[in-house]
């Protein structure tokens, strides 16, 4: 690590919060909904060698189930709706899902721009 000159010391929770660099915390990580950078805009850092795979797509899978689940089952043994009651919403999301971006639907975790 000769060298590298100095760098700011930077919380890993703040900076993991705000979607920013691991090593200067200014540039940003993501460069979309999911997509990680090639490289920190700010200082450089090559983001090439961490490859996420599926984890990003599997942690929101894995949030919304957690969240969205537990609810549709509260509704059905509280309320008792009719069939149709429950198709008519899972499809009609499912058609406005798959037509508009994952970035418009899910902007209040997208990062910020």
């Amino acid at each position: 690590m000769s060298g590298s000159g100095y760098r700011p010391v930077v919380s890993p929770y703040a900076v993991g919060l705000k979607c920013r660099c691991p090593r200067c915390g200014k540039g940003r990580l993501f460069q979309g909904f999911l997509t990680l950078r090639k490289a920190c805009e700010a200082c450089g850092l090559d983001f090439s060698k961490a490859d996420s795979g599926d984890g990003p797509a599997v942690f929101m899978i894995f949030i919304l189930g957690f969240t969205v689940v537990p609810l549709i089952v509260f509704v059905e043994f509280i309320y008792e709706p009719p069939v149709w009651v429950t198709i008519t919403p899972a499809v009609s999301s499912s058609r406005t899902r798959t037509s508009t971006k994952a970035t418009s639907v899910f902007s209040p975790f997208s990062p910020p721009r």
